[in-house]
């Protein structure tokens, strides 16, 4: 004959919980440890950039940051966790690219475009970070494509 399937198990049935996700990253300090080295870099070049400024350099340059810039500074006031777009990531894939393309390949034209919207993304990470961490009591945390807003055990 068959076991009772409504018969109670005979040995100890556990509960077992998932464990909490481990969030090792914190994004105010990876964008704050990158923005010297960008800082930097951008006075170190000043010689070989400002003959290079041109009217388009500078349109297209200033169009790239507010693109890049527009939707973290979004993401972070309405402190919306989650994955970046896939839009964003391709964006910000293509403005790192131009400026490590342009620092291998000494191309001022894109250094230009690609370093100082990489300089005002930090800024911006770091800065809003810094007033939603102060004013929530929060933690904010990068993970491999996104952000996690943690509650501060702070008080």
């Amino acid at each position: 004959m068959d076991r009772d399937p409504y018969a109670p198990p005979k040995s100890e049935v556990k509960d077992l919980r998932p464990e909490a996700p481990s969030y090792r990253v914190r994004t105010k300090w990876l964008f704050l440890l990158s923005l010297p080295f960008l800082v930097l870099t951008l006075i170190d070049m000043k010689d070989v950039l400002l003959p290079a400024l041109t009217a388009w350099t500078l349109v297209a340059s200033v169009a790239l940051t507010i693109s890049v810039v527009i939707w973290p500074l979004r993401t972070i006031a309405a402190r919306r966790a989650g994955p970046w777009p896939l839009w964003w990531s391709i964006l910000g894939g293509l403005v790192l690219g131009m400026a490590f393309f342009g620092l291998i390949a000494d191309d001022p034209t894109f250094v230009l475009l690609g370093v100082p919207p990489l300089v005002a993304l930090s800024a911006v990470f770091v800065t809003a970070i810094w007033v939603i961490e102060a004013r929530y009591s929060l933690r904010v945390y990068s993970t491999g494509r996104g952000l996690v807003f943690v509650p501060s055990n702070d008080g």
